[in-house]
């Protein structure tokens, strides 16, 4: 499922540096290949001995890391353009990290 997602965001900016104007593929594909990015090194580290906590860092950033560029992607759709948002929204992702 993540590789769907991460050939969809792929395809997204492939769109997206054709007209650079609409920001709405570039979130897209943000949040496709954010979402295969994480789950490809969760994959990879899932039976790796000593993560730790980083284990549930990435568990977190497979999910949060997908949902932050989507929720940027569909105020985006909605024509809601709110800066303080999006940096909040980001910041709450660093901040669930830390």
């Amino acid at each position: 499922m993540a590789v769907r997602f991460g050939l969809a965001g792929l395809l997204s900016l492939a769109l997206w540096t054709t007209d650079r104007r609409d920001t709405v593929f570039l979130w897209y594909a943000a949040s496709g290949l954010v979402l295969f990015a994480a789950t490809a090194v969760w994959q990879f580290t899932l039976l790796s001995p000593g993560m730790g906590s980083w284990r549930s860092v990435l568990v977190f950033l497979r999910f949060g890391g997908f949902l932050t560029p989507l929720f940027i992607l569909h105020l985006r759709l909605a024509g809601l353009r709110r800066p303080w948002l999006e940096r909040a929204l980001w910041a709450l992702l660093l901040g669930a990290c830390a």
